[in-house]
């Protein structure tokens, strides 16, 4: 999901050069649709969903998405937007949703 045209058992990050930063791509996609960074949420499949062949090659263990921090406010992300991205968007959507 990270890679256009990547093809199961086929792909892999070494060969499509897979790596990290690329998140950061979709993230400002999304901001840019929807006008705001209330609407981003990182959801991750480290936990099984995706086998580490499948995943960008600097991420490699799951402590790395703590990374993704000073990659946002790098980018010009705000602290409230990071925070917002990184969990905060998720428990209000999930809070609204579940009352």
């Amino acid at each position: 999901m990270i890679i256009t045209d990547w093809e199961k058992g086929v792909s892999t990050p070494q060969t499509t050069g897979l790596r990290f930063i690329r998140i950061l791509d979709h993230i400002d996609h999304i901001y840019q649709l929807a006008g705001n960074a209330r609407h981003v949420g990182i959801g991750s499949d480290l936990d099984g969903g995706f086998r580490a062949d499948q995943c960008p090659t600097d991420l490699n263990y799951i402590e790395k998405l703590s990374r993704l921090t000073s990659l946002l406010t790098g980018k010009g992300f705000t602290q409230e937007e990071t925070k917002g991205i990184l969990a905060n968007n998720w428990i209000r959507f999930l809070d609204r949703t579940w009352s």
